[in-house]
C-alpha cells in the first residue's frame, strides 16, 4: 500500500508541473503545416496574456480575468468573447493541462495527457524555463507550431482599458 501511494504522489508531481511558465514575454511565429501564418508578441503573467499579432494583420487581443477583448484599432472596434475555447491559443497557455515527459534530442519535451479543447495532441519543447516550441494536432487533424524567440521570464502588470471612442462588438 504504501509503494502505491508512493507511485501515485510521484506522478501526480510530475503531472502538476508547470510545463508552460507562469510568467513570460517572447516573439511567436505559428505555422500552420509549413506555412507561417502568424507573427505575435505574448505577454503572460499568471492567467493574464496579451497577444499583439502583426501578421496577417495588426491586432491586439487581451486574455484578463477570464474575458477576452479583441481590439481592432484599424476599425476601432472591441470584439468581447467570454468563451474561452474560442481563442485555443489561450487554453495551450495555461497551466491547467497535465503533461508527461517524453524523450527528446538535447530538449526538455512533454506531451498533454489530460483533455485540451480544440486540441488531439501536444507537444512542449523546453530548454529549462525558455519555451522553446508548442507543436499541436487540432481536432481536424491540422498540425501547428509555435515557434519562440526573444524568451524572457518576465513582464509587466497585464490590464485592459479600452481607448476613448471605440465601438463595442459582443461576439458570443
Amino acid at each position: 500500500m504504501k509503494d502505491i501511494a508512493w507511485i501515485i504522489f510521484i506522478s501526480l508531481s510530475i503531472n502538476s508541473k508547470n510545463i508552460i511558465p507562469d510568467v513570460f514575454a517572447t516573439d511567436v511565429s505559428v505555422y500552420k503545416g509549413e506555412e507561417l501564418v502568424s507573427e505575435s508578441f505574448i505577454k503572460k503573467k499568471n492567467e493574464d496574456i496579451v497577444l499583439t499579432t502583426t501578421k496577417p494583420y495588426s491586432q491586439s487581443i487581451y486574455f484578463v480575468e477570464n474575458k477576452i477583448y479583441i481590439q481592432d484599432d484599424d476599425f476601432k472596434q472591441i470584439s468581447f468573447i467570454t468563451d474561452q475555447n474560442r481563442m485555443p491559443l489561450f487554453n495551450l497557455l495555461q497551466n491547467t493541462h497535465q503533461f508527461e515527459s517524453i524523450e527528446c534530442d538535447s530538449a526538455e519535451c512533454f506531451v498533454n495527457t489530460s483533455e485540451i479543447p480544440g486540441v488531439s495532441t501536444m507537444v512542449v519543447i523546453k530548454n529549462g524555463d525558455i519555451l522553446r516550441e508548442i507543436s499541436y494536432y487540432s481536432l481536424d487533424f491540422r498540425h501547428y507550431k509555435l515557434k519562440f524567440s526573444n524568451f524572457v521570464n518576465e513582464t509587466d502588470n497585464i490590464s485592459y482599458t479600452p481607448p476613448d471612442g471605440y465601438e463595442f462588438i459582443k461576439n458570443d
